[in-house]
């Protein structure tokens, strides 16, 4: 299991109930304690966690959109599939337009075989801005 699964996995279960132990997630999980305590750490900085007297609390519920990172990995395999399909409809040459959307940062990882591309979007992400600045060497912001 790569980390973001295993981020995604450990947010999960935490969504799952009302909170958790780094123990019960380490057994849960299948990794160590420390490992879980690193993981817990990075989601606390991305606002999906929190710890709380001892227990790791969820901060996000299903009313609030969560944090790009496991919104990307959400649904991921019918993402990419649909990512691929539209991918071989765009021809070397053309402009593509694209929001923010988890799907779209699936979308750019499928348009590296196409050349000559112009992407426009309205993405924060910083998968997305890297994704622009190693095809064109550069990156406009207007």
């Amino acid at each position: 299991m790569g980390i973001r699964a295993r981020q995604l996995a450990i947010a999960k279960a935490v969504m799952a109930g009302d909170a958790a132990t780094a123990e019960e997630l380490a057994g849960l999980i299948g990794v160590s304690v420390m490992t879980i305590y690193r993981d817990v750490s990075i989601l606390e900085d991305c606002g999906v966690l929190r710890r709380n007297r001892g227990r790791i609390v969820a901060v996000v519920n299903g009313l609030h959109a969560v944090d790009a990172i496991f919104r990307v990995e959400q649904g991921s395999e019918e993402k990419r599939i649909i990512a691929r399909a539209g991918a071989s409809l765009v021809a070397p040459g053309s402009s593509v337009l694209l929001d923010d959307s988890s799907a779209g940062v699936w979308l750019f990882r499928s348009l590296d075989r196409v050349d000559t591309l112009t992407i426009v979007t309205n993405s924060g992400c910083h998968e997305t801005k890297s994704f622009l600045v190693s095809r064109s060497g550069r990156c406009s912001k207007s």
